[in-house]
């Protein structure tokens, strides 16, 4: 029996490129073993290894030509871009079919030639291996399983060739997307989606450390994947100018005129999408539901709304930011996303700030994820009212 020979400690908990592997001493067999998944042709990653986005295009890295970099959704979570939530689920391809050119799935024996599916030769007397009947069951059918009498196989869906394997958990391995300037041919391999690219002006930068298409280039190639709300929440979250700044990480990334005039020579796919995203693009927005929901209401016929700025008391005490403010009517809009009902500290600073608005007579009219994606009419047509109400009231006041 051959001794199993570990890793070495650095390679364990990461994806990493088969020559680093050989450069550290380990032999070529030893990257066959079934113990190895293979995301991607001539990478290698250990069956129970956490992993991240990061990691496996740190990994893919060595494996880019020049003029090659990781572009599209993969550049775009890179650099942090917001992005719809089925971006976060990678499709998945069967583990038996992608496993199956380094030795098959840990703890099983590798695939013997002429052979795929290591099938056990046939018995005598049974072609097939089929065990004999037992009495009242014929056709030898196992029980029925709860919630499943018919015992249904689950169903395979049909993947292209170039989509990942899941890992061994059922956790799935992304695709990463790399654009590929002309001439070069866009590149085909499992576990890559490959597209050229090629933007006057556009050029290929370090992105925690791995070579990424630049913010203006990344955000024009989302415009053929993304919906027009979707890529102005991507604009907003390209020209924030964060309250408290990272100095490893100087903000904004790009600035709206930027983003106009590569947009003016832009010829690729999504260019009319570039268009009608362009002019909705402000600065201010903290996170993409802030920026749908400044959208609905804009389109509800609300006047354009201030974003995030400070508001203060009476004595010039700042209380804090508000995603929304309608000043003319004193009123507050705001998303209330999921940390603020599961961080208890986060709860108490948003009731304590609800609170001191409320002093100051604004009136705080707070969102949850349902009343934006569910029933956007019913969100739109409450805060119309709202709005139209303590307008009127400021007015009427003011006379």
């Amino acid at each position: 029996m051959a001794r199993y020979i570990p890793l070495p400690d650095e390679l364990r908990a990461r994806s990493f490129d088969v020559r680093e592997a050989s450069a550290r001493g380990v032999r070529p067999t030893r990257l066959l073993s079934s113990d190895l998944v293979a995301p991607f042709h001539g990478v290698r990653m250990h069956a129970a290894a956490n992993y991240t986005l990061h990691s496996l295009c740190v990994a893919f890295a060595p494996r880019l030509r020049p003029g090659e970099c990781f572009g599209g959704v993969t550049a775009a979570s890179l650099w942090g871009i917001p992005l719809p939530s089925q971006w976060g689920e990678p499709v998945q391809r069967r583990w038996d079919t992608a496993s199956r050119a380094i030795g098959g799935l840990p703890g099983q024996p590798p695939l013997m030639p002429g052979n795929p599916h290591n099938q056990p030769a046939p018995g005598l007397g049974s072609q097939h291996n089929q065990p004999a009947p037992t009495p009242g069951n014929p056709h030898n059918q196992p029980p029925p399983t709860p919630g499943n009498p018919h015992n249904q196989p689950a169903p395979v869906l049909a993947y292209p060739h170039s989509e990942p394997p899941p890992t061994p958990d059922g956790q799935p391995i992304p695709t990463l997307h790399v654009a590929t300037q002309p001439p070069l041919r866009a590149r085909r391999a499992a576990g890559i989606h490959g597209f050229q690219f090629d933007r006057p002006g556009g050029s290929i930068v370090l992105r925690r450390g791995v070579p990424v298409a630049d913010v203006v280039s990344t955000w024009l190639q989302l415009a053929s994947a993304l919906t027009t709300d979707d890529l102005v929440a991507a604009g907003d979250y390209l020209i924030r100018v964060p309250e408290y700044p990272d100095r490893n990480d100087p903000r904004p990334y790009t600035s709206a005129a930027q983003l106009i005039s590569a947009a003016g020579a832009f010829v690729g796919r999504g260019k009319a999408n570039v268009r009608r995203a362009l002019p909705l693009i402000r600065e201010g927005s903290d996170s993409r539901p802030e920026t749908h929901l400044r959208l609905l209401l804009q389109r509800a016929g609300l006047p354009e709304p201030n974003l995030n700025p400070v508001i203060r008391d009476r004595f010039g005490v700042r209380i804090g930011r508000a995603d929304l403010v309608y000043p003319e009517a004193k009123l507050i809009v705001e998303y209330d996303g999921d940390q603020h009902r599961t961080n208890t500290a986060q709860y108490e600073h948003d009731m304590t700030r609800v609170y001191r608005f409320g002093a100051e007579e604004w009136h705080v009219y707070r969102v949850r994820a349902h009343g934006l994606y569910r029933e956007p009419r019913v969100t739109a047509a409450r805060v119309r009212g709202l709005f139209l109400a303590r307008a009127s009231n400021a007015s009427n006041q003011s006379t």
